[in-house]
């Protein structure tokens, strides 16, 4: 039940950090997997319970496998240290040059040190 709680609470917070977001894909597909699992024990015996549970696995795995390439490339994203998403560095070095005229541009590098925490 504790499970339960921890995933209704980890949900409401897992856009604003990625590691909110791990926590809350490593606790949502056992809760999945257990109703899941419920459902094709109640349908066991008329025949469809067999094929089921199978089916409910993959499902759940293609998640799980989709959410982790998702986590794993934004991981990837900041500590290869690229340009945060949805900064322009071109627009960002013009706006530097232009508020700064005595001070020459000549390389301007822009990387994500961190997760966004949804400043």
């Amino acid at each position: 039940m504790a499970n339960v709680g921890s995933v209704l609470l980890l949900r409401t917070h897992s856009a604003e950090d990625i590691n909110v977001r791990s926590a809350f894909l490593h606790l949502a597909p056992g809760r999945s997997g257990l109703a899941g699992g419920s459902g094709g024990g109640a349908f066991c015996r008329n025949g469809g319970g067999r094929y089921l549970d199978p089916a409910v696995a993959i499902l759940i795995g293609v998640v799980v496998l989709r959410s982790a390439i998702s986590i794993v490339s934004e991981s990837l994203h900041t500590l290869l240290e690229a340009a945060p998403v949805g900064v322009d560095v071109d627009q960002l070095a013009g706006e530097v040059a232009r508020r700064f005229t005595e001070c020459p541009l000549h390389h301007v590098h822009a990387w994500e040190v961190g997760p966004a925490s949804g400043c």
